[in-house]
């Protein structure tokens, strides 16, 4: 982490857990909660043509395949409301190539900085999710779910950057899908 780096993320932090004390805080704290949670993402789109849970090295591979789509995002939340990613507005190329509404997976991968804490991440959607941090399994729930939210904590004891990995695979239509990274209280 370069110089200043961790003072901003502290300083996120501080001003998350100040913001938690005000008598309004129900109301704001969605959108507070969210602010770690935005970054820097490349996702990328693919039909599952291989069992996500039956083979996870070439389900992985599909996601640099050719057919795969890909975008640059500021956080992980989809409305995908049954339409899958083709359904999204983000580029020409994932409204046209990309998936339908069913079968098909998203692999999004950030580097964020973190303040030193405890963090709780937050993951709601159908299908299957697993998050990775600095490539340990943090959050690990690889089955075909109806649509439910899933949490994990893990802790960072010193400031700095950690790469951050979702998986996320459907097997039929979905309302959509959101991560968000929040401090652990």
């Amino acid at each position: 982490m370069r110089a200043g780096e961790s003072g901003q993320a502290d300083a996120a932090l501080a001003a998350y857990r100040e913001l938690a004390r005000l008598p309004s805080a129900a109301a704001l704290l969605p959108y507070a909660r969210s602010y770690l949670s935005r970054a820097n993402w490349s996702v990328s789109w693919f039909t599952s043509r291989a069992d996500p849970l039956g083979n996870l090295t070439a389900w992985r591979a599909l996601a640099h395949e050719s057919e795969s789509v890909s975008a640059k995002v500021r956080a992980l939340s989809f409305p995908y409301q049954g339409g899958g990613p083709k359904a999204l507005i983000l580029n020409a190329d994932v409204s046209e190539r990309g998936p339908g509404a069913d079968r098909f997976g998203m692999i999004a991968t950030a580097r964020i900085k973190f303040p030193a804490g405890r963090w709780r991440l937050h993951a709601s959607g159908a299908g299957g999710v697993r998050i990775l941090a600095d490539g340990k399994s943090i959050l690990e729930n690889w089955t075909n779910d109806a649509p439910t939210e899933k949490f994990a904590n893990f802790e960072t004891p010193a400031a700095g950057e950690v790469a951050i990995t979702v998986e996320h695979f459907v097997i039929t239509p979905t309302p959509g899908f959101q991560f968000l990274i929040e401090p652990a209280e």
